[in-house]
């Protein structure tokens, strides 16, 4: 039997002995810390002179006007390194400590003192972490008492600096101790190191594959989709921003950031936002969930060392239970990510084949390199298929939308009310429709459309779940779904509310034409009639009116990004571009001549009731696709002037503001700030009210000096880099005047002949929703007086295209006109 004094001394032997051997993973352990804690903030902390942000002329530097606490810098950036590293050393560390376990001769030195395995396996694992501590725990307390010395003791500086050490030791000693367990359970130390790395990952391979298949295979998914109109960090909708805390990648993410340092006011940077926020007591609940998790791994890998067969060491392939949870990880994970690329391209069937055969050469190379025995790799063939049958299970489970419940929509009754994204620009719509590109995937310009509206009304809602029965028939469409059909390239967002303030949201990408006329019909609903009521003579507010709460409420709503209040602010103030008299209208028509209207206060409340009278009894199909346009009224209201213009709630971000440029408008769509109506023959009564002011038939008549014209098939664009500058915007009928044209952009067609370029001009229409099998962009180049060149673009239904111009067309090589201007060999001047 073993004394005490001779199992204090066996158990400080191996202790010691452990200490020894991992000094330099330590070592390097400490400096990344220091790097991190040490020579980043004392860079800060010890600055004496900075240059001032105005005048850049040198300036001395007091650190405490600028922080409260400053441990650290970067990790908006840097904090996915700086876990990737804590959880890698944490392996490192595992390795040198317990790669004895695979080594007879050193096993039996153990085994001689007489030391329990117990003793033995606690001894070694202490050591390791007593390291690990100490190298994580030293640049902290460095970091603490530079803070001290210059910005003092703070309750924010001790939480934030407990947060780091708790939050990295527990990363380390997370993957430290998954490594000991799985030492204790092989045989060679490639195994170890193998295995270890896989199953620290595995949290978030399973994450990953999971919304991956969700995003690819679950019709209506909101993952991997954008449903804000800005985002500072994780936007979109993910599995992995709901749930943090699952793997060991993303739970200190959030932390790491938010506790690098604190103004002198003691305001950081907010995780979504960016935007400054009060500093907080750090969330520690996910730190003392893994540190449970660990704890549970240290006393399983001891059962599973206590229960170890010395005889394993040395011999690869002794743990079958590892090698199939392993081998069917990666594997799996190579299966999602084939069909996730491949299915982008070349549809569900396919895309499952390559997968299949992507996972088999997996399961082949990994079975081999974990058996190293080829009569036993073909004996155990028989998993191959077990393998292959558990991931296609998966994705039957995924294929069919969870077995049809993700094609099911909320019961109208338990609504309270509906946003959805509207496929097009209403004149009565929230600014947040016009935000961005309508996206190809989910991995590019996913961030389009924002759902909009508080759809309430019984009748309503049972349009719009009419309008999400329909796209869940659909099933789930892709980019490749759209190539030669008439599907449009757009995401329809849906959020719903329900009556216990919990939110639905479903996403949906291809619309077919009857469907978007489900859509362009929203129009004629209860919210969007009231809206467009009240957009033209509901009571609105003037700057006078505004009070100090109200512009403190309005800077508040900025620094938080308050989407809710965005909607109302910039709602009033299209209300008051439209009402006000001191607002301007111009009319720009489709040579983008842009002519002012001066008329007096009555006239300006006829022509809008005219307008009104027009939208309102217009069908959405006669209002937003016409076979014909005169021109466009743009309504401009000056900003208020405590509006923040470089802020996302100014009105250039909504609008793009009306600017000039050889009296060429450059305007995006109809929104909260410079609302712009597009005037067609089917508006009669706007139309005979402009002839009796005089005004339309001289502004029809007076036109910029065309001298080319550019042509380009639709759906040629498509598959080029301009997909989101033309067609995107084109798609959801948003006018083409003004939009990035490059100007010129590509092209399969150019004339400068007078009587080509009249007729284009004649059938082109300035607003459009697109079919892009069948129409075409019309780009017109416009020299200036001072012969500066701009351009601006229409759109032609193909119907309406000269045959002539549309052989030449068809087929033909996109061109770039890049260099705008010059004469490429492609002109045509016929």
């Amino acid at each position: 039997m073993t004394s005490q004094k001779s199992f204090k001394n066996n158990f400080g032997f191996a202790y010691r002995t452990g200490l020894k051997s991992n000094i330099a993973v330590a070592l390097i352990q400490f400096f990344i810390g220091a790097l991190a804690f040490v020579y980043v903030p004392a860079k800060a902390l010890f600055k004496k002179v900075a240059a001032d942000s105005a005048s850049g002329k040198i300036e001395s530097y007091n650190v405490k006007n600028d922080y409260s606490f400053y441990l650290t810098d970067n990790m908006q950036y840097l904090r996915y390194l700086l876990i990737a590293a804590f959880l890698i050393l944490g392996i490192i560390m595992g390795i040198v400590t317990f790669k004895f376990m695979t080594g007879k001769k050193t096993m039996n030195v153990y085994y001689s003192l007489g030391i329990k395995r117990t003793h033995l396996f606690t001894a070694k694992y202490l050591s390791g972490l007593t390291l690990m501590a100490v190298a994580i725990f030293l640049p902290i307390l460095a970091d603490v008492i530079m803070n001290t010395v210059k910005l003092g003791m703070s309750s924010k500086l001790l939480f934030s600096a407990l947060f780091y050490f708790l939050g990295l030791f527990s990363l380390s000693a997370l993957s430290y101790s998954l490594t000991a367990m799985v030492f204790s359970a092989v045989g060679t130390v490639f195994e170890g190191v193998v295995f270890s790395g896989i199953i620290v990952s595995m949290p978030a391979i399973i994450l990953y594959c999971v919304q991956s298949f969700i995003i690819r295979l679950v019709p209506g998914t909101p993952f991997g989709v954008v449903f804000s109109l800005s985002g500072y960090s994780g936007s979109e909708e993910s599995i992995f921003n709901k749930l943090p805390w699952c793997t060991p990648f993303t739970y200190l993410s959030k932390g790491l950031y938010q506790n690098m340092y604190a103004n002198a006011k003691g305001k950081i940077a907010g995780y979504e936002t960016g935007k400054l926020v009060d500093w907080t007591t750090p969330d520690f609940r996910s730190i003392l969930l893994w540190f449970g998790i660990t704890v549970v791994l240290f006393f399983c890998a001891m059962i599973v060392y206590k229960k170890r067969k010395a005889e394993i060491g040395g011999f690869i392939g002794k743990n079958n239970v590892l090698n199939f949870l392993c081998t069917f990880t990666i594997g799996f994970y190579g299966f999602v990510l084939a069909y996730s690329f491949s299915s982008t391209y070349i549809g569900k069937w396919p895309s499952l084949a390559i997968s299949c055969l992507i996972f088999a050469v997996i399961y082949f190379v990994l079975d081999i390199i974990f058996i190293r025995n080829l009569k036993l790799f073909a004996k155990g063939l028989y998993k191959l298929p077990i393998h292959l049958a558990a991931a296609l299970l998966i994705f039957t489970f995924f294929a069919t939308g969870y077995f049809g419940a993700a094609s099911k929509t909320p019961k109208i009754e338990k609504i309270s009310n509906i946003k959805i994204t509207s496929g097009y620009t209403s004149y009565s719509d929230d600014a947040e429709s016009d935000s961005s590109y309508y996206g190809l995937n989910n991995f590019s310009f996913s961030g389009c459309f924002y759902p909009s509206g508080e759809f309430e009304s019984a009748a309503d809602k049972q349009k719009i779940l009419d309008i999400h029965n329909a796209l869940a028939k659909c099933g789930l469409l892709t980019v490749a779904d759209t190539y030669n059909s008439d599907i449009h390239p757009m995401y329809i967002k849906i959020v719903y509310t329900l009556n216990d303030g919990k939110q639905v949201k479903r996403a949906y990408y291809g619309v077919n034409q009857d469907i978007y006329n489900m859509l362009l019909d929203l129009d004629k609903s209860d919210y969007r009639t009231a809206r467009l009521y009240d957009a033209f003579f509901g009571k609105y507010k003037t700057e006078a009116q505004y009070s100090k709460d109200d512009i403190k409420a309005y800077k508040d709503a900025v620094e938080k990004r308050d989407l809710e209040y965005t909607s109302q602010y910039n709602f009033n103030t299209y209300k008051r571009a439209l009402q006000d008299d001191s607002s301007t209208i111009t009319f720009y028509n489709k040579s983008a001549f842009g002519t002012e209207l001066e008329i007096s206060s009555a006239e300006r409340k006829t022509l809008l009731a005219h307008i009104y009278n027009d939208i309102s009894t217009l069908s959405p199909a006669k209002l937003y696709n016409p076979t014909e346009t005169y021109g466009a009224l743009a309504f401009t209201a000056a900003p208020n002037s405590f509006e923040a213009q470089d802020s996302y709630m100014s009105s250039d971000y909504y609008s793009g503001s009306l600017a000039y440029a050889t009296g060429v408008a450059q305007f995006d769509t109809p929104s909260q700030s410079a609302p712009v109506i597009y005037i067609t023959p089917d508006m009669k009564e706007t139309v005979a009210y402009l002839k009796e002011l005089g005004f339309l038939d001289a502004a029809l008549n007076t036109k910029n000096n065309i001298k080319a014209v550019y042509v380009s098939k639709i759906s040629d664009l498509y598959n080029s880099n301009n997909y989101t500058r033309y067609v995107s915007r084109l798609s959801m009928g948003k006018e083409a005047l003004g939009q990035s044209v490059y100007p010129g952009g590509e092209y399969q067609y150019k004339s400068t002949d007078k009587n080509v370029i009249d007729k284009l001009y004649s059938v082109s229409v300035m607003r459009h929703i697109v079919s892009i099998q069948d129409d075409y962009l019309v780009t017109f180049e416009i020299v200036g007086e001072e012969n500066e060149k701009t351009a601006y673009a229409m759109c032609i239904s193909g119907s309406m295209l000269p045959e002539d111009i549309k052989q030449q067309t068809d087929g033909a090589v996109l061109n770039d006109n890049s260099n705008f201007g010059a004469t490429p060999n492609s002109d045509s001047n016929a």
